[in-house]
């Protein structure tokens, strides 16, 4: 009896649109890289790690392909803002489109802040002093950053400063990132519930400070 062979079906991948890998590679940019790591991606953004030519560490966000243009104008705007403020604890710019129907950026890339201050913690144990220094040069820089944003004309607002959104570079200096709801003092005051509710733990951090 002859022995028959199982033939396997080569199956494809559907392709991820929302797929932040996917999309970086649609870019085609020569001296860029995708990097190995995960990391979470927002509500309406997809992001990944990258690398350049130089050896230097970036993170590649985009927009979903199912954004709303609303989506797409917030977007645009974080971008304007971010390359309109130029200071050492706020997150740079090293590559932007902003100019397409799916625009995206990559910015330099740092160590989560509570994964930093987990170990500042550890190397500080049984010496407080040293500890509260630590934090205060990290409340100094992210202060300062702060001040140039909000004594500009108009003043810049960020609207959602916590942990998840600070990060610390080779140099141990915080910078702050993600300015995807920031409010510009020229726009209207209306905060949409939508947006209110886009950010997470805003209300547990004011909770928690009045207690």
């Amino acid at each position: 009896m002859e022995k028959r062979i199982p033939i396997r079906l080569k199956i494809e991948k559907p392709v991820k649109k929302n797929d932040a890998k996917t999309i970086f590679q649609a870019t085609k940019l020569g001296n860029w890289s995708l990097d190995i790591g995960k990391i979470k991606s927002g509500g309406q953004s997809a992001v990944c790690y990258v690398k350049r030519d130089d050896n230097t560490k970036g993170v590649f966000r985009c927009l979903k392909s199912n954004s709303d243009q609303q989506a797409v104008e917030r977007f645009r705007k974080e971008i304007a803002t971010l390359n309109s403020l130029k200071h050492k604890s706020i997150i740079s710019l090293l590559e932007v489109a902003d100019d397409l129907d799916s625009p995206w950026y990559i910015t330099e890339r740092g160590k989560p802040f509570k994964e930093y201050w987990k170990q500042v913690r550890i190397d500080c144990s049984g010496e407080p002093k040293k500890l509260v220094r630590k934090a205060v040069v990290v409340m100094r820089n992210l202060c300062d950053a702060m001040s140039l944003c909000h004594t500009r004309n108009p003043p810049v607002i960020h609207r959602d400063i916590k942990p998840d959104n600070i990060i610390i570079d080779g140099d141990n200096v915080p910078l702050l990132i993600d300015f995807g709801v920031v409010f510009v003092g020229a726009e209207d005051r209306v905060t949409r519930l939508e947006e209110v509710a886009a950010i997470p733990g805003q209300f547990e951090t004011l909770i928690e400070s009045r207690r």
